[in-house]
């Protein structure tokens, strides 16, 4: 498959499509294109820029289920909202209202991360188990 079929979430090491903001990114890539959607130099730093978005959504906002997070994320204005934490919470295996704790279970967030990025368009896992845990482990270690 060539580059510019690739679904943007693998194009751009970006698993959630983290759209551009004002902010820099560790690990953006020097060269934006026209996407909307950030680009990073690699998986692992696409990953850890996913954890580090949620594991905000439950620090500052008390985000702490399925349905909570996933609706920040892919607001119903924009998305199939609903589709989208049916997803996630059968891939993870809890309630779409069952409170979980991502800040002190690493496991569990590289699994909602993977479940996530399934749903943005890594139909093929691109995105290893590998790529989700050193994400997560930069998001905990690695600078802002």
């Amino acid at each position: 498959m060539t580059l510019g079929k690739l679904p943007p979430c693998v194009r751009n090491n970006n698993p959630g499509n983290i759209r551009k903001g004002r902010d820099t990114w560790l690990g953006e890539a020097p060269r934006q294109d026209g996407s909307p959607f950030v680009q990073f130099e690699t998986p692992e730093m696409g990953c850890r820029a996913m954890a580090k978005v949620l594991l905000a959504y439950q620090r500052r906002y008390g985000l702490r289920t399925v349905r909570g997070i996933v609706s920040r994320w892919a607001p119903p204005s924009e998305n199939p909202t609903e589709s989208y934490v049916a997803h996630v919470a059968q891939s993870i295996g809890r309630g779409a209202d069952e409170p979980i704790d991502i800040i002190n279970d690493n496991g569990l967030l590289a699994r909602l991360m993977q479940a996530m990025a399934k749903f943005e368009g890594d139909h093929d896992s691109y995105f290893t188990e590998a790529h989700f845990a050193r994400g997560v482990y930069l998001a905990h270690n690695k600078g802002e």
